[in-house]
Order: C-alpha cells, then structure tokens, then sequence
C-alpha cells in the first residue's frame, strides 16, 4: 500500500457499487418575477459526477477507498477465479505472463534454490502446470519484464537529449516515473512538480503495450506481470480509458500462496525442460535470441551495480556518448559520488578540456525521507520566499561555498524510488522469515544480501548465455537493436501522470478534475 496514507482516511465506508460525489458548482437559473412560486417543492438534486479510477487515484480525498478498490481487483483469487471462469475457456485468448528482475532474485534466496537458471526453471515448469490448458494451446507465455525497461530507457534518453529536457527546469530537474508510490505521492501533496517527470510509462506498462499494440496485434491478450511491491498494481490502472497494459499485477508473495493453494512443488526440479518445451513457453517475441535475452538484465546495471534499473547511469553514460558523437574531440569522464546516506549516489560528467567542469549530471535518490527533503528544497525554491536578514544569507552564502559534492535538487535528473534501498526493498517480495520484516537492522542486512546476489547472478547469467548464444553483443546492444525492428507506429509511450487545477475550488459537473498530460 502506498506510504501517503494517513489514520483521517480510514474511516471511509464507500463500497465498490457506490458512486463518488465529487463537490460541484450548483446553478440555479433565475425565475422570471411572475413565475409562480412553489410552496414545499425541493430543490433539484444536484448531478452526480463520475470520477474515474484515475482521478481517484490522483486526488487528496478518500485514497484508502480507491487504493483498496484496485488492490481488491488485483489479488491473485480474483486472477485466478477470473482464469478458472473465464480466461482458461476462451480458446482465443493467450496468456503472457511477465516477472521482473528483482521478484526472481527475491524468489532465488526465499526458496533457497542454487542459481538463477533453476529458479527461472521452476517458473516456468510451474506456471506450465498451473495453466496446463493454455500450454497445450500454445497460447501460455513467459517472459521478464527487461524488455520492456530497455524500450523505457531508450524513449526516456530520446526525451532527455532533447533541448527543452537540457535546459534546466524552472522548478528543479527531471523525475523518473517508474516509482508508483513517487508519483502518488507528488501527484496528491505536491501537484505543481508533475511537471518535472518525465512521462515514459515504466517497464510492465511498456512491455505490456509492445505486447498488445504489436506482438499480439489484432489478437486477445491477458497480461499478468510479477512486480516487487504493491503499488504497481496502482500503476497499472493509470492507462488511458481505452487501453490497459497490464491486466492484472501479483507479487512474489501473493505467486507463493497461489502455487501452495494449487498444490505447486516449491522446490527445485528433478526433471529439466526440453529445449523445444522451453523455448515454446519463452518465445512471445517470435525471436528465440531476443527470449533468451529477455531474461539477462542489462550490461549497464551491473557496472552501476544497480538493482532498481539504473536510469540515472545510464543517462549519464547515454549522454556522454551523444556528446562524443557530436563534438569527437571532447574528453569526457564520468565521476561517481557518493551523497549524504546510503540512499544517494551522483553521476557526474566532467570535460576534462575544461579543467573537470561539469557538463551534466544524475543521482539515484532513494527512501521516503530523502524524497520529503528534495520537495522541500525545490519548493523553497519555486516561490515559497522566506524572511531572512542580511546575517542569514551571509552565513548560508559561506555554508554553501564550504560545501564539497552537489545536492539533488542541482541534478539534471533524478532516478527517484520510495522504498529505501529502491525497488530490492519492495514490499511485495519475500523475506526470510517474520523476523526479518519486523527487525529493521535485520532488514537492512538482508537487502544488501539481495543485491549482491542480484549483481552476481545476472553478471553470471549475460556471460554464460551470451557465450551460448554466440551474438557477441551485450545484452543493451542487441535489445535496442531488435526492438528498433519491433516497435510499432500504434505503441502509446506515454504515461499519465495527473496534473490537477491549482486554483478551482469546486467544478462543474460536465468538467475534468485533472487536467491529463
């Protein structure tokens, strides 16, 4: 559940099958003077205004409601009642299900499995089984979410190498949107940043829509995504009114207790796939090298040693090559800077021409915390002016100058995550044991085990499997590389971050809330 809730919001009783009554303006007309007057007669009703699920999710009022709503629609009964109804008879209909990186690390050290490949093994045996129908149609899909990161990151640095993203924004740098519980939480409590994200729609969003505006064009789809914590099943209704992404969003925990209550082995395979079983189940993108691929994480990350994507190195690297392509005699560098805490690293570009100046840079900025103190400044600095005498400036004049390293809110662009620890820390992965969730230094301990096995695994992984392969490629290279062959003139890039009006106290009944950027 999303970190903005509060106690005055629990006490709201609407019930799925009620309405929500937004504040509207009444207007009466004007009765003509010899109009006869009516003794007893009520005043009209006022009309009701429909909200959307996305202005729910976007507004200040009833969240526990809407949140709820969503994350009842989103279990793993609901999806699998829907299946065993519905989806497993429609003969029509395939089923792709997707699993990010982080939620098959998380399932590696919760089952205790040796390696990677026998976890991913286990999937898909599994998922075999428990869709048995599906399978034997060829209509059951099984891939990582990586795909859709690396389309993410690649329409991301088209967005930041433009010449508006370049110039500094009037009210600080630029967001990513992948965090759910970031974009909640700015959307409802500070609106006027929404203009900061930059709105590329986030891996399962992205996936989803390769999917269905070009893999599956013209055929039904449902698509399942395994995600690392709650609020991604809040992301995956943010689609516009005509398209939906993702279909429903599980994670690791909710995967578990749905294999336990159908009877699924949750230990290692004794028997292995067939080559020929596999890659049926693997291949939804028609290219065996690509589903194979899918699986690796991106070269990229690992050099950052990054477990939360790694938008804000790869900016930088993404940068620097776009500069050295246009001005070949630069001498760049990119220096790595640790921030006040473990939940902030900055990426800079230097031109060592020019004596280290800095040309750009980026910080991965994590945790609730570090989030609260970068709105602050930003919005210190957006017009909040405070009194100060001539003895205050001159002392934050001299603390400035003796500051050594950049702050935050001086970065070009921001890989923002709510979750201390970024998405490894998600709420809907597994730990464990009870202990662990409840002892915050035992918690920490076993994040930094999660990313090491991460980052070991997946260094492992790219090199046997692209030996294997034989593409002599890193996994980045030929990704972008396919997808450029696989993106469709139909694909929606866009995600829907909800901008609301400032000043309007209430509103017609015929009008928007939010305005939809």
């Amino acid at each position: 559940m999303s970190s903005i809730l509060s106690k005055e919001t629990l006490n709201d009783f609407i019930t799925p099958n009620q309405v929500c009554i937004n504040p509207i303006k009444n207007t009466y007309e004007k009765k003509a003077d010899d109009e006869v007057i009516e003794v007893g007669k009520e005043d009209d009703v006022p009309t009701k205004v429909n909200i959307t699920l996305q202005d729910c999710l976007a507004c200040s009022g009833c969240v526990t409601t809407s949140e709820e709503l969503v994350l009842e629609q989103h279990s793993y009964e609901k999806f699998f009642n829907n299946y065993k109804d519905t989806l497993s008879a429609n003969d029509d209909l395939s089923l792709v299900i997707s699993i990010s990186p982080t939620c098959r690390i998380s399932l590696l050290n919760y089952l205790k499995f040796d390696n990677l490949n026998a976890v991913d093994e286990w999937l898909l045996q599994s998922f075999k089984t428990l869709f048995k129908k599906k399978y034997e149609s060829n209509q059951l899909f099984i891939t990582s979410t990586q795909v859709g990161k690396e389309l993410s990151n690649i329409e991301l640095n088209k967005q930041m190498m433009t010449s508006s993203c370049q110039k500094k924004s009037e009210v600080g740098p630029k967001f990513t949107v992948v965090c759910p519980g970031v974009v909640l939480y700015i959307e409802k409590q500070h609106n006027s940043l929404t203009s900061n994200f930059i709105k590329i729609k986030p891996e399962m969003s992205m996936l989803g829509n390769l999917l269905k505006k070009n893999i599956f064009i013209n055929k039904n789809i449902y698509h399942l995504s395994i995600m690392p914590c709650f609020d991604k099943k809040l992301e995956s209704s943010k689609n516009g009114d005509d398209e939906v992404d993702v279909d429903c969003v599980l994670t690791p925990k909710e995967i578990i207790n749905m294999f336990i209550d159908n009877s699924i082995d949750l230990k290692e395979p004794l028997d292995h796939l067939d080559e020929g079983d596999k890659m049926n189940l693997m291949n939804v993108y028609r290219n065996e090298d690509l589903a194979n691929l899918a699986w690796m994480i991106d070269d990229v990350e690992i050099e950052a040693k990054n477990t939360s994507g790694g938008y804000a190195y790869r900016y930088i690297k993404e940068y620097k090559m776009h500069l050295q392509r246009e001005h070949p005699s630069m001498r760049l560098e990119i220096q790595v800077e640790n921030g006040k805490n473990n939940d902030m690293k900055f990426y800079k570009l230097l031109d060592l021409k020019r004596d280290g100046g800095m040309v750009a840079s980026s910080c991965e900025l994590y945790g609730f915390k570090n989030l609260q103190n970068l709105i602050r400044k930003l919005d210190k600095g957006n017009g909040m002016k405070q009194r100060t005498n001539l003895l205050m400036n001159h002392r934050k004049k001299r603390m400035v100058e003796r500051r050594e390293g950049l702050e935050p809110k001086d970065c070009d662009f921001i890989e923002l995550m709510a979750c201390p620890g970024g998405c490894m820390n998600g709420g809907g992965l597994l730990l464990p044991d009870e202990e662990t969730s409840s002892n915050s230094k035992k918690r920490a301990e076993s994040l930094i085990k999660l990313n090491e096995i991460y980052l070991r695994e997946f260094s492992q992984k790219s090199i046997s499997d692209l030996n294997e392969i034989g593409i002599g490629k890193q996994p980045s290279e030929y990704i972008k590389h396919t997808l450029n062959t696989l993106q469709s003139k139909e694909m929606n890039f866009l995600y829907k971050v909800e901008r609301r009006e400032q000043e309007e106290k209430s509103i017609d009944s015929s009008t928007a809330i939010f305005e939809s950027w």
